[in-house]
């Protein structure tokens, strides 16, 4: 016994001295390579195209690295709350108004084609500026790598011409590397998500006409892209991004889920959804009107989309039409870019005439119209049961995140696809311009009752997925922005690149094994057939003098 006690006093020392002497791992590759030069350019688009990059840059400014936000005067502020950047305008920016090029009304009428082309003139309109001021800023201050908004042609240009290594940032899944045969990755193919549910003169049509269309309407911002590339020095062709960001890592703010599951190529890292650290807080009024109901829509539709009159009186008549059904008990209204955009009254199936200025004026009390609201904080409050939204990234993450459901009025982009992704997979509903107000207002019910608790179960399933990918989010951005910096040799990611790239196509796709295959089949085929011809002659002369005699 005495023993047994010894061995076990032995064993238990051993163990606490082995435990004691552990080796622990640290990483060392900062100290080996010091800290680096990190900047981010972007200078067009609502916050979607900023914040989650910023977060990254400051993560990584955290670490000990120079991180600068590039961008113009206009967008500056979107680099203030990150204490770990410099933020350092390289040119003014250009001046537009969202009602001018993002009216529902006006959008309407255009082909898509048409719509991204107003977008591509509008980046176009600083290219040359932003292109100078981001190579000097690269050159001057030694640059090691740029993050890039996939708008940010300029970026990757001055990147290129330095010669440092660029990280695309974007939020959808642009790169040929993200694609599949029945993923429609390009709103040049067709609006729908995937080719699941179309007909096959749809996929022929999206795959073979379409883009001819699209190209009528880009032909002129191709041509003045050339010019400016031209311009600025640059050699005088264009590129397709596939090929500009074949060897460069493509960060995205996405997610299963939020898109549709595809295979990845080893350059495309989906990051996101990220979110915000911080949101602005409720404020007196709104919290006390949302203590005061339980079943509250809260609608806003971004930064830039602009409903039309028409679009603003169909949503206002339904959400009047719910409120005296008892299906809504209020609804908050951030009306933003689409304030002017209201009639002066509406009148309701039971008969009742709502005067608008009354409304806005807070007459009503199951109604707050409002300029800016903080949207987060409204969605993570219990009584908001319903988002009505236009169907952006920022605003789907921020519904999924607080596990509300969604009715969608997509306007352009991205959004219809969005819209139509989010219907099928059971997180909301949609609606057009031509739906209605009555029927949205049955949507507007069956999203809010959800009596079969079909959109509740699929979007707790969401919730749980944006939230445990939003966690970790910027850290995996800063370690994957770490690892470019620290393993490309000459701006490649070499343990990132498929065997494929430096293979012939036939080999890659083993299309020369396919070959070899048939022609290997086709000659046995045709050793048989010679064989069986040959004892067919032999033998053809044999029986007929054996039926001749058989006759005789």
């Amino acid at each position: 016994m005495k023993l047994k006690n010894i061995s076990l006093f032995s064993l238990t020392a051993s163990l606490l001295l082995g435990s004691s002497q552990a080796t622990n791992l640290e990483t060392t590759y900062h100290q080996d390579q010091g800290f680096k030069k990190v900047a981010f350019f972007a200078s067009i688009g609502g916050s979607s195209h900023y914040n989650w990059v910023l977060s990254i840059c400051d993560e990584l400014g955290s670490r000990g690295h120079n991180v600068t936000f590039l961008t113009s005067d206009k967008v500056a502020k979107f680099g203030k709350p990150f204490q770990h950047v410099q933020t350092v305008p390289v040119l003014p920016g250009v001046t537009y108004d969202p009602k001018e090029i993002a009216n529902s009304e006006e959008i309407r009428k255009y082909h898509p084609g048409r719509q991204i082309s107003i977008v591509f003139n509008l980046a176009l309109a600083e290219y040359k500026e932003g292109y100078l001021g981001v190579r000097d800023y690269l050159i001057e201050n030694e640059v090691d790598l740029v993050l890039c908004d996939h708008f940010a042609d300029s970026c990757v240009d001055a990147a290129r011409s330095v010669g440092i290594p660029y990280v695309i940032a974007t939020t959808p899944t642009l790169s040929e590397a993200a694609n599949a045969p029945y993923i429609i990755n390009d709103i040049m193919y067709g609006s729908e998500p995937t080719t699941e549910f179309q007909s096959l003169f749809s996929r022929f049509y999206g795959n073979y006409i379409s883009p001819f269309i699209f190209y009528r309407h880009l032909s002129s911002v191709i041509k003045k892209q050339i010019e400016l590339k031209k311009e600025v020095g640059l050699p005088a062709k264009l590129e397709h991004p596939n090929e500009i960001w074949k060897d460069s890592l493509v960060l995205v703010n996405n997610a299963f889920g939020f898109l549709p599951p595809r295979p990845l190529g080893p350059l495309v890292e989906l990051i996101g959804p990220i979110m915000n650290k911080e949101y602005a807080p409720l404020t007196d009024s709104f919290k006390t009107f949302l203590d005061h109901h339980q079943r509250v829509a809260y609608i806003a539709f971004g930064q830039t989309a602009t409903p039309s009159l028409k679009d603003t009186t169909t949503i206002l008549l339904s959400l009047l039409e719910s409120l005296e059904q008892g299906v809504l008990d209020g609804f908050i209204w951030a009306t933003v870019n689409s304030g002017e955009m209201f009639p002066k009254t509406v009148k309701t199936k039971s008969g009742t005439v709502y005067k608008t200025q009354d409304i806005f004026s807070d007459a009503h009390p199951h109604i707050r119209m409002v300029t800016w609201s903080p949207q987060m904080s409204l969605l993570l409050h219990p009584s908001v049961r319903l988002f009505v939204s236009h169907g952006g990234f920022a605003s789907i993450s921020e519904s999924i995140f607080a596990g509300k459901p969604m009715l969608l009025f997509p306007f352009f982009g991205d959004q219809p696809t969005n819209a139509m992704w989010l219907e099928q997979n059971k997180l909301g509903m949609a609606f057009s311009h031509d739906t209605h107000p009555l029927d949205v207002a049955k949507k507007i019910q069956m999203v809010v009752e959800d009596k079969e608790n079909i959109l509740s179960e699929s979007m707790k399933r969401m919730k749980a997925n944006a939230q445990i990918r939003s966690m970790h989010g910027v850290i995996r951005g800063a370690d994957l922005v770490e690892e470019a910096l620290y393993t490309h040799r000459d701006g490649v990611i070499e343990h990132r690149v498929t065997a494929d790239r430096r293979m012939s196509y036939l080999k890659a796709h083993n299309l020369d094994l396919y070959a070899l295959l048939a022609f290997v089949v086709t000659s046995i085929l045709s050793v048989f057939g010679f064989i069986i011809f040959k004892l067919n002659s032999f033998v053809k002369p044999y029986l007929h003098q054996y039926n001749k005699l058989k006759t005789q």
